[in-house]
């Protein structure tokens, strides 16, 4: 490339020892020639990355840079609270499901500047609740939950615990024939959905005992037309 300018700008050199010639006329067509050498150093190269995480939990950044002359710096930028944003590898917390774009600007030892972004998922929480309708001994106890999807479209497991047990092979609900009183009791239900967040619900059951009467007659036997007197316990 040419230029008539005394001090011309040139952009768009690749890094490199380069030589740049001037060569100067005055108003006789006397002409001198000069070079001068220019480094063009090279520019940092950063590939920043992010994984999905569910609302409420810790985002972690990552960064990968190369190029240039070693002896990085950071600086990150992006929603929510960013911990210690000259790291490498930060944290961010305070994040509500959504999507956000973070970008990192990485300098190296001689001030050559490269940024790149990265977008990281923030996933829905599920929702999830515990519904029982009291019955009495001897009656079919269900225990049901009632779930609010998040981000994903299915539950992969439902961690129940209960009186006595825990089980993690039973569906959104439990069933019991034939309850007993000592199925009543606090119920804890820990749904996971297809993206790992995770959700916990707490309830109750009542089975409630059913009366054991005894019944009686105060005289027997007893003549015809006479009162009888019955009571019961």
């Amino acid at each position: 490339n040419t230029s008539v300018l005394a001090n011309p700008t040139v952009t768009g050199l690749a890094a490199g020892l380069r030589t740049f010639t001037v060569t100067v006329s005055d108003i006789n067509s006397c002409t001198a020639t000069a070079q001068t050498l220019a480094t063009i150093r090279a520019v940092p190269v950063v590939s920043p990355s992010s994984t999905a995480i569910c609302a409420g939990l810790t985002l972690n950044l990552s960064s990968n840079a190369s190029g240039g002359v070693p002896g990085y710096t950071y600086s990150w930028a992006g929603p929510g609270t960013i911990n210690t944003s000259s790291s490498v590898n930060p944290s961010v917390t305070g994040l509500t499901f959504g999507s956000y774009t973070y970008s990192v600007t990485v300098r190296d030892s001689y001030s050559c500047s490269v940024t790149g972004q990265t977008t990281a998922t923030v996933h829905k929480l599920p929702v999830v609740q515990i519904n029982s309708t009291p019955v009495c001994a001897g009656q079919t106890l269900i225990v049901n939950s009632q779930v609010t999807l998040g981000s994903a479209t299915t539950i992969s497991q439902y961690l129940w615990s209960g009186p006595n047990f825990t089980s993690s092979q039973a569906g959104p609900s439990l069933s019991y024939q034939a309850a007993t009183t000592n199925l009543s009791g606090t119920y804890t239900i820990t749904i996971r959905d297809a993206n790992s967040c995770t959700a916990t619900a707490i309830g109750t059951a009542l089975v409630k005992p059913v009366p054991n009467p005894t019944a009686s007659v105060a005289i027997s036997p007893i003549c015809a037309n006479e009162n009888i007197s019955l009571s019961v316990n």
